[in-house]
């Protein structure tokens, strides 16, 4: 009987899990109108979390990057872009804010701009520091419940799931980049 109690909670487990990401995809997928700049619009004053690391794999390893960006761009040349890019997109939001969520081993955060802050995860050789990060700072942002609307941007499920799970609207790497190629006026 004990083995079946074991399995039986081995197969709920699994199935919580399953449910969690189902939710994280169905959000990933979530647009307002079916347009990503209407979740920034819809969902004013916000806080832009970004997982650059995730951002510029993609950049670099895929063909986000014929389509966004030089193709002969160095992987910093890629960071510098993308940030400067997130901050002009950020301009036309006066109210709203963002952070870009740099994996390093070494913590440190300081402003790139008056709206965007620049985060160096810290905290040893996982590759998911800047996750855990931006985990950190929703559970912070919930204290608040008037503060800005979150939204994560990452093509990252797990982070996806957990950052759902405790309130935030998720933006898809694709959606985030169509978004920030766009002129500024």
């Amino acid at each position: 009987m004990e083995c079946l109690s074991q399995f039986d909670e081995v197969r709920n487990e699994a199935d919580r899990l399953a449910a969690y990401e189902t939710l994280a995809a169905e959000a990933l997928m979530q647009h307002h109108d079916g347009y990503p700049a209407n979740l920034l619009e819809v969902h004013r004053p916000f806080m832009l979390m970004i997982d650059g690391n995730n951002l510029i794999h993609k950049i670099v390893n895929s063909p986000f990057r014929d389509r966004h960006f030089d193709t002969g761009l160095t992987w910093n040349q890629v960071e510098a872009t993308l940030l400067e890019r997130s901050d002009n997109r950020l301009k036309i939001y006066p109210e709203s804010h963002g952070c870009v969520y740099l994996d390093r081993s070494e913590f440190e955060s300081y402003p790139y701009s008056t709206q965007l802050r620049i985060v160096h995860s810290g905290g040893g050789d996982a590759t998911d520091r800047a996750d855990r990060a931006i985990l950190m700072d929703l559970e912070v942002n919930r204290r608040y419940p008037n503060g800005p609307n979150p939204i994560v941007v990452s093509d990252d499920r797990w982070l996806g799931t957990q950052a759902a799970n405790l309130g935030a609207y998720l933006m898809s790497a694709e959606d985030f980049l169509s978004l920030i190629e766009q002129e500024v006026a």
